[in-house]
């Protein structure tokens, strides 16, 4: 069991640093899954107030933004739950010479098809959209490079696929090992780029 200070933690939050290591891990990483899943927030000054609203894939997409080159290894890795803390689907993207996605619960480590931006800063967006059965969209730097229906037929070896991803998603964390998010919002059409 890791033992946090809480009040250490939520000043080195405020001031955006890395304070200590923690059994390895960063405590910025720990700090930004308790945050996220507790569904506090901070502002710059240290103001703490409750996220509104909460998060819903299908009506408001997730951006994340990221500066690392392909190759470095670096990996996004979001989780998502519902309001009852349950996993509700996990989207891993992974920066090797050939840029690959995973959809934890329905498929392997899989090429893009599409080619990435070339730039080098990207905003990935990810919605879900249910549509017609359940599809996740993943647009980099607003360039579609995902569109993936999950099903029987495409999550094969995964029969319980639709135990996670039919529930609704209502919170994010980060993974500890995620080294290439580097920012995240909820999507607003219209109110500029995290670039």
């Amino acid at each position: 069991m890791i033992n946090i200070d809480f009040q250490k933690t939520f000043k080195c939050i405020c001031q955006l640093d890395i304070c200590e290591d923690v059994a390895g891990i960063e405590t910025k990483m720990i700090l930004l899954t308790i945050v996220l899943l507790t569904g506090v927030t901070a502002d710059i000054q240290g103001n703490w107030t409750a996220v509104k609203p909460a998060v819903d894939l299908e009506t408001t997409p997730l951006e994340i933004k990221t500066n690392s080159t392909l190759g470095s290894g670096d990996e996004v890795e979001v989780y998502f739950y519902n309001s009852q803390g349950e996993v509700a689907g996990r989207v891993w993207i992974y920066f090797s010479s050939t840029p690959q996605y995973l959809l934890y619960w329905c498929s392997s480590s899989t090429n893009f098809t599409s080619n990435l931006p070339a730039a080098v800063d990207k905003v990935w967006r990810i919605s879900l959209n249910r549509t017609s059965g359940i599809r996740l969209q993943i647009h980099c730097n607003d360039v579609e490079v995902l569109n993936f229906l999950l099903s029987d037929d495409t999550c094969l070896n995964y029969s319980y696929w639709r135990k996670y991803w039919s529930r609704d998603v209502e919170k994010i964390a980060f993974s500890a090992g995620d080294a290439a998010s580097d920012y995240y919002r909820l999507y607003q059409q219209g109110k500029g780029n995290l670039i």
